[in-house]
């Protein structure tokens, strides 16, 4: 149903893009990945910078607007203005938008990351789960969920006090929260500042809290949280992974912790802390472990940590530990344990979840039934039993939250979730599928009379982090995905991929008229598949490593090719550089302060020969060619920012979009003047990724974002023959 101004104005919040890091070859500079989900290229020893799409709150509720009051649908090539005149007092006429031309279109993508999960013990089965800054909430044993609340910060994790069914703590990058409505509403309490990684609320002693921080120690509150004070006596540099507390003993508690160098990086060592005079002093319990990772008491004395390469059990309330055997040497990064000390679920770093059903004497795994993320990234974030079934079991991680039902021997994703963040859209070209790259949840497909996206699964495409995708105009059936850390390719329409010969991450794909296909690298610079079975070699003459984030490389983003072996190619960091001769040689182009630009995009704006061509340059603008890429001329009049993240042309007009994120679309003929493209009703507070899909019938524009949203506009009729 088309939305009215007045429904969609609540809808426009702002888009946490900057330009240079949010939208895949249409962001910029990468960011560093959290280290839970690793994702880091690394080429000659060189670790890659790569980016995540960061967290952006969903857009604010709005109403529904009744169908009957919504107007007809404009005419297919009909551009609204911008605007809708303001009230006046000199008319009593009451103003009627016009119809918005905006669809939203990402119905069916469903996963996105999730960074804890939890169940509320004083109030069964209440069940929470964060995700960014949204809290989601079950009152039936996960069957159903609620969004619960908002947080103006991302929210790590949850405590609940014992003898306040309503009083909750959380974790966040601001600090220490708290709530006093049952997680409703969080205010700012402690701690802000100190880069908080746990909070334990002491079950034997409920106005006894504890919080771990990154490098800064362990500190302790007697008073609910209200007051704190740093307890450290004997706790060295370190990061605390962990925190947990003996129901039995109000002064025991157990810190998993990861030791850090001077320059506050890791320092592959950990160790196990424990207190037994609440927090005054601490003692070594268990040292000579890879990392301190995870710690949790199931029972006043029995307690499991997870210490990197095994997991470990103490029978006396922390004092002395044991390596179980079933775990052996695996790299334990989290786990749960039943109330009755027996199940323990355990996830292994890279592998996959495992079941220990006789207190970790021996263990099954890895059990990877149902969950559509890289068994090589596989890493849980949080596990949560049910207290009243332990075949019930939540697994939160980047990919969504995970459900099981039957001790982990199938997992099935659930509707809670971050959204999907995405990076690439990609058209083929006849049949009008669209093609989505997410960072984090594969690649998504939805073709032209489908109801929905569906993810290509990933047993097709074993691959979450998704750089690039390129639909072959000519071949149908040939796609292209870039990922971390290789190239994969189908050439039957998507049904089935195979990994390709080439080194670095490739940021984009183009095929040359005599069949050879190109591909941009962030490390590697060109790379040239002579023949459909080989390999790809490098074509760098005339290019020279330039300065880095990630060291002297040849690092190209963006590739068009017009035809009789011309080739442009989008630099980060030397603007765009040209071949003549499909690749053979390269040189510099010409254009007023270009030379050291940031192109991710290059575009020509119609199929035609004397169509002019244009690149978008991260924080500086749209630059205009027509002299097929040898100078260039920039145009920037009318951008409310700079900030500009992606670039398409439509093949059917003169007609370019840019993406913007926090100022929606903007549209131009000419590349030098640009206007807001039926802003008022945008359906999202900004965009990344775009593409033109052709079905035969419609053209149509789509725009992707993150958290799962994703609109479409009509352009006018099909171009195809």
């Amino acid at each position: 149903m088309r939305s009215s101004l007045v429904a969609l104005a609540c809808a426009c919040a702002a888009f946490l893009h900057t330009a240079c890091g949010g939208c895949g070859d249409d962001g910029g500079a990468e960011a560093d990945v959290a280290d839970d989900t690793a994702v880091a290229d690394t080429v000659d020893g060189i670790v890659l910078d790569t980016f995540v799409a960061p967290d952006t709150p969903k857009p604010a509720d709005v109403d529904d607007v009744a169908e009957d009051t919504v107007p007809p649908d404009v005419g297919e090539d009909t551009l609204i203005a911008d605007t809708a005149p303001e009230d006046t007092a000199d008319t009593a006429e009451v103003f009627v938008p016009p119809p918005c031309p905006w669809d939203l279109y990402g119905e069916g993508l469903n996963g996105g990351r999730v960074a804890w999960v939890g169940y509320d013990g004083r109030a069964q089965p209440a069940l929470y789960a964060t995700t960014g800054p949204l809290l989601f909430r079950s009152a039936d044993d996960g069957a159903s969920w609620q969004r619960w609340a908002e947080s103006v910060t991302p929210l790590q994790k949850l405590a609940f006090v014992p003898d306040d069914p309503k009083q909750i703590l959380a974790i966040s990058g601001s600090g220490l929260l708290e709530s006093r409505d049952g997680g409703l509403t969080f205010a700012s309490k402690a701690l802000s500042g100190f880069g908080l990684t746990d909070v334990l609320v002491h079950p034997a002693a409920p106005r006894r809290v504890f919080a771990g921080t990154l490098a800064a120690g362990i500190f302790r509150s007697v008073d609910g949280g209200d007051a704190w004070s740093a307890a450290n006596v004997g706790v060295p540099l370190s990061l605390t992974k962990a925190l947990a507390g003996s129901s039995g003993d109000a002064g025991v508690v157990v810190a998993a912790i990861e030791m850090l160098n001077e320059s506050l990086g890791a320092a592959n060592v950990g160790a196990l802390l424990r207190t037994t005079d609440g927090g005054a002093h601490w003692a070594t319990v268990l040292d000579g472990i890879t990392w301190g990772m995870d710690v949790t008491f199931c029972d006043a004395t029995t307690a499991y940590a997870a210490v990197r390469r095994g997991l470990a059990k103490s029978e006396d309330a922390g004092a002395t530990w044991t390596i179980v055997p079933g775990f052996g040497v695996m790299d334990v990064s989290d786990i749960a344990v039943s109330a009755d000390c027996q199940r323990i679920y355990a996830s292994v770093y890279a592998v996959g979840l495992f079941r220990s059903e006789d207190g970790g004497d021996t263990a099954v795994g890895p059990l990877l039934d149902g969950f559509a993320i890289e068994p090589q990234r596989f890493n849980a974030d949080a596990i949560a039993i049910d207290p009243a079934d332990s075949d019930h079991v939540f697994v939160a991680n980047y990919g969504g939250l995970y459900e099981t039902g039957d001790a982990g021997e199938s997992w099935a994703l659930t509707s809670v979730g971050q959204g999907i963040d995405a990076t690439q859209l990609a058209a083929s070209a006849e049949s009008g599928t669209v093609w989505l790259g997410s960072w984090g949840s594969g690649v998504w497909r939805r073709g032209a009379q489908d109801d929905g996206w569906s993810r290509v699964p990933p047993s097709v495409l074993p691959r979450d982090f998704i750089f690039s995708i390129w639909a072959d105009p000519v071949d149908e059936d040939e796609i292209f995905v870039g990922t971390i850390p290789d190239l994969w390719r189908s050439r039957d329409g998507g049904d089935h991929f195979e990994v390709m010969e080439i080194r670095g991450n490739v940021l984009g794909v183009a095929r040359l008229d005599d069949g050879r296909v190109l591909a941009v690298t962030q490390t590697q610079g060109i790379q040239r598949l002579e023949e459909p079975e080989g390999a790809f070699v490098k074509v760098n003459a005339g290019l020279e490593p330039w300065p880095t984030a990630v060291g002297d490389v040849i690092d190209t983003r963006s590739i068009i090719t017009l035809g009789e072996g011309l080739v442009l190619v989008g630099t980060n960091g030397r603007g765009i550089v040209r071949s003549t001769n499909g690749g053979d040689t390269w040189e510099a182009t010409s254009g007023v302060g270009l030379t050291n630009a940031y192109v991710p995009r290059i575009v020509r704006s119609a199929v035609r020969d004397d169509a002019p061509i244009y690149a978008l340059a991260a924080t500086i603008g749209i630059y205009r060619s027509d002299d097929l890429g040898q100078t260039w001329v920039l145009g920037s009049t009318g951008f409310e920012s700079l900030a500009l993240n992606g670039l398409v042309a439509d093949p059917g007009s003169d007609a370019i979009f840019v993406s913007t994120p926090n100022d929606g679309i903007y549209r131009s003929t000419d590349g030098a003047t640009w206007s807001p493209f039926d802003r008022y009703c945008f359906p999202m507070p900004g965009a990344g990724p775009m593409a033109v899909v052709d079905d035969g019938v419609h053209r149509s524009l789509v725009a992707g974002g993150n958290a799962s949203l994703s609109a479409t506009h009509r352009l006018g009729p099909s171009t195809h023959e």
